[in-house]
């Protein structure tokens, strides 16, 4: 087995493991959507300031590492940026997800009424749905290239 694919077996493991540790998060991101209307202000500001917590101090530093390290050398592999493009235009879509809920955070100093709650609502289950999708696609079509099998 040459280096390379010696190391790309590593990240690909270090990758599956960060994956599955993060569903347990985006799981709570889902559960904190669920509870959007329910519950008071201050406690949805609370359980969604957990959430952007993580999105800090987890997902982002994944997805910098992926941009920094993991997707040139799956260009490099695969002799094209095309996966990694799609792959880097997600995270963008995923940050702007995030900024708009931190902004919505920032708004939680009253009661919301009906409408706020269903807009906020459909904001955290689009941050889901971005994540779990673009998760599912990493480990769907890109790890495979990693071995050079489809999956």
């Amino acid at each position: 087995m040459s280096e390379m694919s010696s190391v790309m077996d590593a990240e690909r493991v270090f990758i599956e493991h960060e994956h599955r540790e993060m569903a347990e998060r985006i799981d709570r991101l889902h559960d904190v959507a669920a509870v959007v209307g329910t519950v008071s202000s201050a406690e949805l500001s609370f359980a969604l300031g957990g959430v952007l917590d993580w999105v800090k101090a987890t997902w982002e530093p994944h997805a910098a590492w992926e941009e920094a390290w993991l997707y040139p050398r799956l260009d490099a592999l695969t002799c094209t940026s095309l996966p990694s493009r799609l792959m880097r235009y997600e995270h963008g879509q995923i940050w702007d997800a995030t900024h708009r809920l931190r902004n919505d955070q920032a708004t939680l100093r009253h009661e919301l009424r009906h409408e706020e709650a269903v807009e906020l609502r459909g904001r955290m289950y689009a941050l889901e749905t971005l994540i779990r999708a673009h998760l599912d696609r990493e480990e769907h079509l890109l790890l495979p290239m990693l071995d050079g099998t489809t999956a």
